[in-house]
């Protein structure tokens, strides 16, 4: 691109900075527009006014990026810095509309918008592909084209009458000094104590409207650079006071006649079946036929909910006992991750052969380092199966991993004491919801797609179960069946307790099947799973110590779920939900803060 000199307006390039602000506050306008429009945000005049400031902190920070080879441009007039620094504005412009046209589509699966976790999934190209690509829709598109397009043609503009500045302009070089300090407020978001955060965007309970007003370039850098040193809003003793009281409530004495002594368990794990899916949760009973024949002769819990909204955070929940921490992918954090505590090892105590079945791949998200940590004796993922059987593209499709799981069970069975423990993870109702064997949900929208996948996954339970009823250790079996999150492809708001509110039932025929569904009540997390069963099997809970014995009803009880921005709680005694909830968060963070120091 050549670039010619004019002298006809000697302050252009002196006012670089101006026009620079306002073309990106233009054009962050725009961004929100195309993102409110997408995601049918209610208000786009409350979401541009109350996201001002971090639109004002990036463009701001754009110039800052830029203040030195401007400042020697005004010096020298060397046409080669006015060139790097239009280069460098192409690819900031570029950077962030990709970050924006990405935050935009993904929204409405993740309920945030892109940051660290999303980038770390970036390493696996192809799940990442498959995970975002039925979030596709031409109209956001289009309009990000014509963005991206208008934007680079406008910002060339800006540099096309640049010269430098004549020694006599006093004033002009007043100004140019004020830029560096003054751009720099505007980054900090002013002089007061604390930098901006992105809860200063933030201004309504629906998460929705606050990621609508929220910078999305400003949001991700911030992802990036925050310490993975989780800060506590709360003080020691008050987190030991919560702690104490925390501990307390897990007493209680009216049990229900639950036992895996001696008995083999198997753990399946649905991906994302959110609870309007079951019929026992107020699903209609057409999505999970096998499953809702499963639960009416189960224990089945009606107040279960999740730690966090992703697998790598309901699989630690599940088998470590460990809540979800500040929305992080834990298991990226390997150091910490080995250490954390494990159902597989407490059960290998008692005598218990460990498998892991699973039909992706185990590298995806550091899963492989966690089970490997966790004490698993086998290890199954994609790379496990025959080439042919890798037909979808998160690898195994799930009844064929059923099948496999079912074989493993059989191996295991061949243990001395004759006792096992498998846990078989699911994946395809993932996005994008591919289907092997189709059935009677059709429908090209997501909602549609997404029962449709959950359908067939409730297929691949019934056909694990027609292996295993054969098998000689069925009925010395007890089978917990739960999702490792909820879903909002149905339209669950992502700020809402249905969002994380998850099946959760316990099977064993022995005993089941002469029984109607007994309903529990009792307020529960998913991460309480592994202090119970511990418990339950007379070994030693404490290792679990999040955790509260989920075959005990307790009105006192409090269940604690949250995503990337976002936590909550629910409870029977709601008044002052806001405050345990900020306690619990601080103590579980405290808890990983140290882990390993």
């Amino acid at each position: 691109m050549t670039l010619e000199i004019k002298e006809s307006n000697p302050y252009e390039s002196i006012y670089w900075p101006i026009r620079t602000i306002i073309f990106y506050l233009f054009f962050m306008l725009l961004w929100r527009l195309v993102f409110v429009n997408t995601n049918e945000v209610p208000s786009f005049w409350d979401a541009e006014r109350n996201g001002f400031k971090l639109d004002l902190s990036m463009a701001c920070g754009v110039v800052i990026v830029n203040y030195i080879p401007w400042v020697l441009y005004l010096m020298t007039g060397w046409n080669w810095l006015c060139k790097t620094i239009l280069s460098l504005n192409i690819l900031v412009w570029t950077a962030i509309c990709m970050i924006e046209f990405s935050s935009t589509l993904m929204y409405h699966d993740w309920g945030s918008t892109l940051d660290a976790r999303a980038i770390s999934y970036l390493a696996y190209p192809k799940e990442a592909w498959a995970s975002s690509k039925s979030f596709f829709a031409f109209l956001p598109s289009f309009l990000a084209l014509i963005l991206f397009v208008s934007g680079l043609k406008r910002l060339t503009l800006h540099y096309d009458q640049w010269q430098k500045i004549k020694s006599y302009y006093l004033q002009s070089w007043v100004f140019v000094l004020l830029v560096g300090p003054l751009t720099f407020l505007g980054l900090r978001g002013g002089a007061g104590k604390w930098p901006l955060s992105p809860s200063d965007a933030f201004y309504s309970t629906d998460n929705l409207q606050n990621f609508a007003a929220v910078n999305k370039t400003w949001y991700l850098a911030y992802s990036l650079v925050k310490s993975n040193n989780y800060s506590i809003k709360s003080n020691e003793a008050e987190i030991d006071d919560f702690s104490k009281l925390y501990q307390q409530n897990q007493v209680c004495q009216d049990t229900v006649p639950i036992q895996f002594g001696a008995k083999n368990i198997v753990l399946i794990i649905a991906e994302g079946w959110s609870e309007d899916m079951v019929h026992y949760l107020g699903g209609d009973g057409r999505t999970t036929p096998f499953f809702d024949s499963l639960s009416n002769h189960s224990l089945r819990y009606t107040q279960m909910f999740a730690s966090g909204f992703r697998t790598d955070q309901g699989v630690p929940s599940l088998l470590s006992g460990v809540p979800s921490v500040a929305g992080e992918n834990m298991l990226n954090q390997m150091e910490k991750a080995r250490l954390f505590p494990s159902l597989a090892k407490e059960l290998k105590s008692k005598g218990y052969t460990s498998s892991f079945v699973y039909g992706g791949d185990l590298n995806f998200a550091n899963m492989r380092n966690y089970v490997v940590h966790q004490g698993f004796e086998n290890i199954v993922g994609k790379n496990d199966f025959e080439s042919e059987a890798v037909t979808t593209e998160w690898g195994v499709p799930d009844h064929i991993v059923a099948k496999r799981a079912v074989q493993l069970c059989d191996k295991a069975n061949l243990n001395p004491k004759g006792l096992f423990f498998t846990t078989l993870l699911l994946l395809s109702s993932h996005t994008p919801f591919e289907v092997p064997v189709p059935n009677d949900i059709k429908g090209i929208d997501i909602p549609s797609k997404y029962r449709a996948s959950v359908k067939y996954s409730d297929y691949a339970m019934a056909v694990f179960f027609a292996e295993a009823k054969s098998k000689s250790w069925y009925n010395n079996t007890v089978f917990i069946i739960t999702s490792d999150h909820g879903s909002s492809h149905t339209g669950l708001a992502n700020n809402s307790e249905q969002r994380f509110r998850i099946p959760f039932i316990i099977f064993n025929s022995q005993v089941d099947n002469l029984i109607p569904a007994r309903d529990v009540s009792t307020i529960s997390n998913h991460f309480d799973l592994p202090y119970s069963i511990a418990k339950n099997i007379k070994s030693n809970p404490s290792n679990f110590g999040f955790g509260r014995d989920i075959f005990c009803f307790s009105a006192k009880r409090t269940a604690y779920f949250s995503n990337d921005i976002y936590k909550s709680c629910k409870s029977d005694i709601p008044s002052d939900c806001n405050q345990r909830t900020t306690l619990f968060y601080d103590m579980v963070r405290r808890w990983f803060n140290k882990l390993g120091v």
